[in-house]
Formats: C-alpha cells, structure tokens, sequence
C-alpha cells in the first residue's frame, strides 16, 4: 500500500473535482471510519453547489430502512467538498448546514485533517486511530497508560512516545505510532504490571507498509 492513491486526500487536487471524485474523496473517509455496530457507512445524497457539494451519509442498514434500535448508529453531519482544491470539512449538528458552510467559505470551520497513514486494517484488528470528530479517546488513553505500566528500562520502547493505532481482539496484541515515522507492534501481557525485558514482545517498523504487513500476518 504504498505510493499515491487517487482516493486519498493529500492535498488540493489539480483541476476541478466532478461529482465522482468527490464522492471517492468522502467515501474513503467513511472506509476508514470505525462503525460501532459493526456496519459500514455509505453516502446517502449529494447536493452540488456553485463551490462544491455536501455530502450526506449514514450507516448502510439504516439507509437500507431498518428500523431497528441496534441499526440505528449516530453518524456526523455532511462533508462539504471544495470543487477547487479538494478540500473537506465536516458539518456539526448544532447549526444549520448552511450556517457550516457559511463558516467554512469564511475560514472559520476547519478542514477535516487528512487521514494519516489511514489504509484500511487487516480484520479483526479494531481501529483506534484518530478521527474527524473524535471518538475511541479513552480507549486510546488506557492502551497507552498499559504500556507505559509495563514497560521498564531496558526495553526497546522504556521512554518512547507511543501513540495508540489499533487492538487485536484475539490477543490483546496493540499497534502504536512511535515518533519519528515508526511503528510498534505490541503483544501487552495485561499485568498492570511491570514486566522484565524483553517483555512485553515488541517489534519495530520504520514504515507504515511493514507494520501493516505485520499486523496482517500477525493475524493469522
């Protein structure tokens, strides 16, 4: 996974966007957005402006007319897409959509931030990474605070900054971003407890590409 993808949104886009494209922008966004039903999100219309369009969406057995409580999952509000540039935003549920956009054409609502190092995760790892509008904070906190409580100096991550990427269910195993563009792939004993080094087993990436191969493999 590695190299330039027409979907990814690495920055402004040369030449005007047309509807396709920007749906592809949108859609890859809520590809790489954790579901908490276990459902996946779809776009579920399109309004085009004289600057772009707005996007809305939700989860696809919702937009498939289920009515039931567990099919119901909250979303956020519509993406706004530049024709332009490229450039994304996200709307509130507080305002008016028009009240977003107003905001948004003046530079007062932010750009959702590209998605980093967003290609999708092998199942069953559960993304934890961060998110426009948030979410998955405390979880995120606890995975790092376990590490932190286990490791001792001597170990190959003992003083690192470590940030929260994604679990494995089956294992307990987590994947951090380290600084400087690395990555660690961490089976955590769940002690609460220090461990002697080597422990807890630890691998290293300098790239993304290894460490997601890694995880992968790790899941088989």
């Amino acid at each position: 996974m590695t190299g330039s993808s027409p979907l990814r949104h690495d920055g402004p886009v040369a030449g005007d966007l047309d509807e396709q494209q920007a749906r592809a922008l949108v859609q890859f966004f809520l590809d790489t957005t954790h579901n908490p039903a276990g459902d996946t999100w779809v776009i579920t219309d399109v309004a085009e402006a004289d600057w772009g369009w707005v996007i809305s969406w939700t989860n696809r057995r919702a937009a498939e007319g289920s009515r039931d409580i567990r099919d119901l999952v909250g979303g956020g509000g519509p993406y706004l897409v530049d024709r332009r540039s490229g450039r994304i935003a996200m709307c509130g549920s507080v305002r008016s959509v028009q009240k977003y956009v107003d905001l948004w054409r003046r530079g007062q609502l932010k750009d959702v931030p590209p998605p980093a190092h967003r290609d999708l995760l092998p199942e069953p790892w559960f993304d934890l990474r961060p998110r426009p509008g948030g979410g998955y904070w405390t979880s995120r906190l606890a995975m790092t605070a376990e590490l932190d409580r286990e490791l001792m100096p001597g170990h190959v991550l003992h003083g690192e900054r470590a940030e929260t990427l994604a679990k494995c269910p089956h294992c307990g195993s987590v994947l951090y971003e380290l600084p400087g563009e690395r990555f660690a792939l961490v089976r955590l004993t769940w002690a609460r407890a220090p461990e002697q080094p080597p422990s807890p087993q630890t691998a290293v990436f300098t790239s993304w590409t290894d460490a997601l191969e890694a995880s992968g493999e790790h899941s088989r």
